[in-house]
């Protein structure tokens, strides 16, 4: 059985929009994703059309930005048409089935703050015993 899976991880190039077809709504997005190149100088990213239905459209605009990294998985479809000029195209999409939060743009900037913030909480969770209360049965 041969199966059409796609799974990627990448970063929205724009804000969504969402659009209705007929009573339908749908989003089309790009995700860039980045290719493992061994020159970490210039990276590489391969941009990945996507288009998500319905609630899964809705809840991507509703939660997602430019910048944001997010997984999604689908099938990929391949569209046949023939440009303004004649010539034979192919477009192809991935046609989201789910998707899942993996880090917003915000987060990622922020990261290196919140790294310190959580430490410091870390250490104020921890309060000083005094000579007192050593001799606890615990």
């Amino acid at each position: 059985m041969v199966s059409n899976n796609f799974s990627g991880i990448g970063r929205l190039t724009k804000d969504i929009e969402i659009r209705k077809a007929g009573d339908n709504p749908v989003c089309d997005f790009t995700i860039a994703i980045n290719r493992f190149v061994k020159d970490k100088d210039h990276p590489m990213s391969d941009f990945i059309d996507c288009v998500a239905w319905n609630k899964t459209a809705e809840n991507i605009e509703k939660f997602f930005h430019k910048g944001d990294r997010i997984a999604v998985s689908g099938r990929v479809q391949v569209d046949n048409y023939e440009d303004k000029d004649g010539v034979k195209r192919k477009s192809w999409k991935v046609q989201v089935a789910d998707f899942d939060f993996i880090e917003s743009k915000k987060d990622h900037t922020n990261s290196e703050v919140s790294k310190e913030s959580n430490a410091k909480k870390e250490n104020d969770d921890f309060a000083e015993i005094s000579d007192d209360e050593k001799d606890l049965p615990f």
